[in-house]
């Protein structure tokens, strides 16, 4: 099956981009978004410094173009696991499951968003 964001929300994630470019705790960081599986259409954000990925986002679009899934990889995760089950958001998106997956090569925090579709 092949998915790809819509027009909106690749507007979104190029924000969540420049949110992080341009604030200050980030400022010796490398930021870059591609996409990491044309068949599926996910999009990753990695966070780097020296070199090395701090942080990594998966983002990833249902049938409709809309992001439906965030995977967050790095450092930190139950503290950030936490944070988001308490605020209902990540990146300001609805919140309907959050979890900290241990199945793959490393833990994650599954992040699974709700309709937004009020927020376009």
């Amino acid at each position: 099956m092949w998915n790809s964001f819509n027009r909106q929300s690749r507007q979104m994630i190029q924000n969540i981009e420049n949110g992080f470019k341009t604030h200050p705790m980030y400022r010796d960081y490398d930021i870059s978004t591609y996409v990491t599986d044309i068949q599926s259409g996910c999009i990753a954000m990695d966070i780097e410094k020296n070199g090395v990925v701090k942080k990594k986002f998966l983002f990833m679009p249902n049938e409709k173009g809309v992001i439906f899934n965030i995977a967050i990889y790095g450092q930190s995760l139950d503290h950030e696991c936490q944070a988001i089950r308490n605020s209902g958001l990540c990146f300001g998106l609805p919140v309907e499951d959050v979890s900290i997956d241990n199945g793959g090569m490393s833990r994650y925090i599954d992040v699974y968003i709700g309709d937004y579709s009020h927020l376009l």
